[in-house]
């Protein structure tokens, strides 16, 4: 398991643990980012956002955020 901010570009992953609070929790399972999810890195910039694709839609996650959701490479 890792970080997603960890994840190298074109990579997929599923989501294993959300290691944030119940807002932030909620706040992404409301755009689709829950333990079993699978989705594919689309960029890892090194100092901005990563921004993932699940089912065809494009989510940009800051990166202290992607530090708090712990993924496992498929």
């Amino acid at each position: 398991m890792m970080p997603l901010a960890y994840v190298p570009t074109g990579r997929q992953v599923r989501v294993i643990e959300v290691r944030a609070g119940k807002g932030l929790a909620i706040r992404l399972a409301e755009m689709g980012i829950f333990p079993g999810v699978v989705v594919r890195v689309v960029s890892d910039f090194s100092r901005g956002p990563v921004v993932v694709e699940r089912e065809g839609m494009r989510i940009g996650l800051g990166r202290g955020i992607a530090f708090k959701i712990w993924v496992q490479e498929i």
